[in-house]
């Protein structure tokens, strides 16, 4: 079996994730505590939860309109 081991600067804060999805801290983290965004990948590091930017562009992508597909709809 591989170990992964990331390093802090692969590893975003809710700060810097919540920032980077143009949304606050606080909101970034009720959603996830609620379970709005359970296919979001994190990491939890002791108390602190932490996000690989990969993770939350791939998030991006799995919840994009298609807006070619949208337009076509109307």
């Amino acid at each position: 079996m591989t170990e992964t081991i990331y390093t802090l600067s692969e590893l975003w804060t809710t700060k810097q994730a919540a920032a980077y999805l143009n949304t606050t801290p606080k909101s970034l983290t009720s959603q996830r505590y609620l379970g709005y965004i359970k296919d979001l990948k994190c990491y939890r590091i002791g108390r602190k939860v932490m996000y690989k930017k990969c993770d939350l562009d791939a998030w991006i992508e799995k919840h994009a309109e298609n807006t070619q597909e949208t337009n076509h709809a109307r």
